[in-house]
């Protein structure tokens, strides 16, 4: 939940609108566990990176030098805080129908 106030304030829409569509995804995938969340962090970094910011009323993101150090920052407390979910292999099994 922090994390996504702090992109919320940050982006606006674009930071939460991202990670939880990487959310989304990283938890069909993977469960519910880091390796979402990780997947989540990764599609916010290369949205900044490659969708330049719009200039919308007095509101625009900021630039990436802003923005890559607190990705970092957020990025390695997200990896500690999951470490143990990181320490095993991200594909969840699969279901055998017997």
């Amino acid at each position: 939940a922090v994390s996504g106030g702090i992109w919320a304030s940050l982006t606006a829409w674009e930071g939460p609108t991202i990670g939880g569509a990487g959310l989304l995804i990283g938890s069909r995938l993977f469960g519910a566990n880091g390796w979402a969340v990780l997947l989540s962090m990764m599609m916010l970094l290369l949205y900044l990176w490659r969708i330049p910011p719009r200039q919308r009323n007095s509101f625009s993101r900021p630039p990436m030098r802003v923005l890559l150090p607190i990705w970092l920052g957020n990025g390695a407390l997200l990896a500690w805080t999951h470490r143990a979910d990181l320490a095993r292999p991200p594909l969840r099994p699969m279901a055998h129908n017997s």
